[in-house]
């Protein structure tokens, strides 16, 4: 029996564990899936776009010497730092279909689980999907359908390398740029008189830059946990 060869066009934001994971699931029709039993084998062409010039989200890596220069601040690309291990074992945290190595410990360093995220990437063959060093600046929904009754999606990105910026037509867009970027600094009555030096958390690396000093954390979750246990 012959089928109508419907390809739907599906644009995913990021090349993190989310991203990686969407592109996978979308580029394996053989498994059952309600919306991709609609269509044949093969149905969807799938662009990730990517702003970095490799693949890993939150899980990547960049040395910060000093928290406290704002020409650091502004480059970093991740909010992790250099002693973190996962809070969550390996066993829940891995995607369903690639387990992590059995030498793992449980709870592995940032290291390990970003090795993990490429090794996955590579063994799927992900990154043919990828467009790299393209920033989406634009999400935008037309007033037309698509062929599965869903109104179209206009998405526009930028070259990083070139500058060119392109515009591209999708039927559905899976937005999966993380939530660790943009940092979140809570108004503190008498912060502004406050003599010491203030940052956010999503620049510290490791605690060399505050040796000798007196370091107030501010908060109490895993990340401030580990803050404080550094500066001990």
């Amino acid at each position: 029996m012959d089928h109508e060869v419907k390809r739907l066009r599906v644009c995913v934001v990021g090349a993190g564990p989310g991203g990686l994971a969407c592109a996978r699931t979308l580029s394996s029709p053989s498994e059952p899936d309600s919306i991709r039993d609609t269509f044949v084998n093969d149905s969807f062409d799938i662009t990730v776009f990517e702003q970095l010039d490799q693949l890993g989200g939150a899980w990547l890596y960049d040395d910060v010497p000093d928290p406290l220069m704002s020409e650091d601040a502004q480059c970093t690309i991740s909010s992790m730092y250099d002693s973190l291990h996962t809070n969550l074992p390996k066993e829940i945290m891995a995607f369903p279909d690639f387990p992590f190595d059995s030498s793992v410990r449980s709870f592995p360093s940032r290291a390990v689980v970003l090795e993990y995220v490429q090794a996955f990437a590579r063994h799927y063959d992900l990154t043919r999907f990828i467009l790299f060093r393209h920033k989406v600046i634009n999400v935008h929904r037309l007033s037309q359908q698509s062929r599965i009754g869903y109104p179209l999606w206009q998405v526009t990105a930028q070259n990083l390398n070139t500058d060119e910026v392109i515009t591209h037509t999708f039927d559905a867009v899976v937005v999966a740029n993380g939530h660790y970027t943009t940092p979140y600094i809570p108004t503190i009555r008498g912060q502004d008189h406050f003599p010491g030096k203030q940052f956010h958390s999503r620049f510290y690396r490791r605690p060399a830059f505050a040796k000798g000093q007196r370091v107030l954390v501010v908060g109490g979750g895993p990340s401030a946990v580990d803050r404080s246990e550094e500066h001990t």
